[in-house]
């Protein structure tokens, strides 16, 4: 997707400079810090969440798969239409999706 390097599942849904940006905004609208693991699979099994009263498991959960389906589609745009959209928009994208569990935000279309 930024093609800077061979696009693989690792590289594109952790560690290319779209998504560090995604994970980025994701980790600070939870205010965490966390380490991008070096593989997709050890990334997934690291989402585990924690335990208590309210429960974020789900919502982290959430996240993750907002965040590699806005990737996926716009992987798919750039490669497919050859348009690419700007991050600042991917980014309203992934907020709106998560948020309202919809692809239907009118920003930057």
């Amino acid at each position: 997707m930024c093609r800077e390097e061979v696009e693989t599942s690792n590289h594109l849904f952790l560690h290319c400079k779209v998504a560090k940006d995604l994970w980025g905004l994701t980790f600070s609208l939870f205010g965490c810090h966390w380490v991008i693991s070096d593989s997709v699979k050890n990334h997934l099994a690291s989402w585990k969440g924690g335990k208590g009263k309210k429960d974020p498991r789900k919502t982290w959960k959430m996240a993750l798969l907002c965040l590699m389906w806005c990737l996926w589609n716009e992987r798919n745009r750039r490669f497919f239409e050859e348009v690419e959209m700007p991050l600042f928009c991917l980014k309203d994208h992934f907020c709106v999706f998560f948020i309202f569990g919809s692809w239907r935000s009118t920003l930057c279309m």
